[in-house]
């Protein structure tokens, strides 16, 4: 098993971007509903209208920050349907 290096990658989200990024940050964890120790990291609660913004976040952080394990489990099942038609 190879291990990734424990560093960032400097220019992975563009300077224009990054303070948009940085206030995202700090809305997504100040409104976290939840926050659990867990043996390799910690697991964030969000509410589910934070979902496009939690997905916009990960996905720049994993540029920047690719040793970084970032996942959105999906632990419940979606229903889709044609309400009654």
């Amino acid at each position: 098993m190879t291990s990734m290096p424990l560093a960032c990658v400097p220019g992975a989200i563009p300077a224009e971007e990054r303070p948009g990024h940085f206030q995202l940050i700090r809305r997504l964890f100040d409104s976290a509903r939840e926050t659990r120790p867990l043996e390799n990291g910690y697991a964030f609660v969000f509410e589910s209208e934070a979902l496009m913004d939690v997905a916009r976040f990960i996905e720049k952080e994993r540029r920047c920050c690719p040793f970084l394990g970032l996942t959105i489990p999906a632990d419940r099942a979606v229903h889709l349907g044609n309400h009654g038609r």
